[in-house]
């Protein structure tokens, strides 16, 4: 089967700005099961288009736009074949015991925690109870059963959410879109989708290098937005329900700088790309 996919997106400033960056990973992976015949980006304004592989073998496009500007409209085009396998892969069961000693589940905290926006209440606890209780022995198979029941039971609105809604509300509509649930909020506002969770634990945890890396998976140029980023990350910290929010554009800036002109930038930079 062959599917044509348009992806548009549309920034509106409201005034005049200038040096914006962006990264973008639209193009359609190739594997087993589809292959991508063609992608083509457009950007307007016009910029020179880089592209790269990251970490998890995803083709990511990266450019500049630095005269002036208060309107940015990225299109991506492609076009993708699927192939049905006759002996679909059956994934691996994992019990809630590998998951609790899973290291990786602290990267998850964001999403295992309560929000201004995400509340474990009396409506969420009851969609729960629509979809059925995961047990202990397999919660791959859980996973793909409550995906199933969301699909059916929610209808796809781009107008019926945005970042600033709350489960309760999109629970009431039974509609939305998946992105502006799926993240934190501050990683959901991200024009880059960084993961900010991960790289603010790990300079919180002294592991400068590591953080580093975290930066780079997601954004190449991070000394650059270090200083130009609008961060609009900070409208939606959650740490503002404490004090005031955490300034997430000087974090990765002091990260970036710090590793940039240390002298293990050299052997990291090979490290990372071997």
């Amino acid at each position: 089967m062959e599917f044509t996919i348009l992806h548009q997106t549309t920034y509106r400033y409201p005034g005049k700005i200038h040096e914006s960056y962006s990264i973008v990973r639209l193009r359609p992976r190739s594997d087993s099961s589809q292959y991508c015949t063609k992608y083509e980006l457009n950007v307007a304004p016009r910029a020179r288009i880089f592209s790269y592989s990251d970490r998890f073998g995803n083709d990511v496009q990266h450019f500049a736009v630095l005269p002036d500007h208060d309107v940015l409209s990225i299109i991506a085009r492609s076009s993708v074949i699927t192939v049905r396998s006759p002996n679909p892969e059956v994934p691996t069961p994992v019990t809630k015991e590998q998951l609790a000693t899973d290291p990786n589940v602290r990267w998850l905290y964001d999403e295992l925690h309560e929000s201004q926006y995400v509340v474990f209440g009396p409506q969420l606890k009851a969609f729960a109870a629509e979809v059925g209780d995961p047990g202990r022995d397999d919660l791959v198979s859980w996973y793909l059963h409550a995906g199933t029941s969301i699909k059916q039971k929610f209808t796809y609105d781009a107008d019926a959410t945005s970042v600033q809604t709350t489960i309760d509300d999109s629970i009431r509509a039974r509609a939305g879109v998946c992105q502006d649930l799926a993240l934190s909020p501050c990683e959901n506002s991200c024009p880059l989708h960084m993961n900010i969770p991960r790289f603010l634990q790990l300079y919180k945890e002294g592991r400068l290098e590591e953080a580093f890396e975290s930066v780079i998976m997601d954004n190449p140029l991070p000394a650059s937005t270090g200083r130009v980023c609008q961060h609009p990350c900070d409208d939606r910290c959650r740490r503002q329900t404490l004090d005031e929010a955490v300034n997430m554009r000087e974090v990765h800036r002091v990260i970036a700088d710090s590793v940039l002109l240390s002298d293990r930038f050299d052997e990291m930079v090979g490290r990372i790309v071997a």
